[in-house]
């Protein structure tokens, strides 16, 4: 799992490197923090999605594993864009004086999804419970992601050197994971294997 780990956060690093540093205006000093802060984004989302389908699998030791592993990248998420916050960085959340609506919609969707992921990561009561939480993190996360750059995600022509945002891949992730949520726990759960020599 380690190796997948780094394999993911190599890959959406590149990602971010080719699509904001080679193809776009971002320059090589946002390296840093800017374009890694892009590339945990969207890990966070993946391993949240890995979380969801080894549950499904029934293998609890990933589930457990990829849902730690986004819980720590998502508070890295949100500590370098707190850094960062700021006109030179998101001029489109900004007004003249302070935060537009675009910029407010974006933070408070973003921490309604850690509040109900840090619920649903502590709940210990019926699984439905738990998995309502998780549902409610996914469309505050979703919410998120749209009122961050739908504008963005309509003008293809505008994509930098034809890459999709990364907001846009990270949204098509979440209403992956929803959707694997919402399918019945009876249908969906597949059970574990038969040890071998087991009747």
């Amino acid at each position: 799992m380690l190796k997948k780990l780094i394999t993911v956060i190599s890959l959406t690093t590149l990602y971010s490197i080719i699509r904001y540093l080679i193809n776009g205006p971002v320059s090589i000093n946002n390296l840093p923090v800017f374009i890694l802060n892009k590339s945990v984004a969207m890990a966070s989302v993946l391993f949240l999605t890995f979380s969801i389908f080894n549950y499904l699998k029934n293998d609890d030791r990933k589930k457990q594993f990829w849902g730690t592993v986004m819980f720590h990248s998502v508070c890295i998420h949100i500590l370098l864009s707190s850094l960062i916050l700021s006109k030179a960085y998101y001029p489109k959340f900004f007004g003249p004086e302070k935060m537009n609506l675009t910029g407010e919609l974006v933070l408070l969707f973003g921490v309604l999804a850690a509040y109900f992921f840090t619920i649903a990561k502590q709940k210990q009561s019926q699984l439905v419970t738990k998995r309502r939480l998780q549902i409610f993190a996914l469309l505050f996360l979703s919410a998120h992601l749209v009122s961050m750059d739908i504008s963005g995600w309509i003008h293809v022509s505008k994509w930098n050197g034809g890459f999709p945002p990364i907001s846009l891949i990270s949204f098509i992730f979440s209403l992956s994971s929803i959707f694997l949520l919402l399918i019945p726990h009876k249908i969906m759960r597949i059970p574990p294997r038969l040890k071998s020599g087991s009747v």
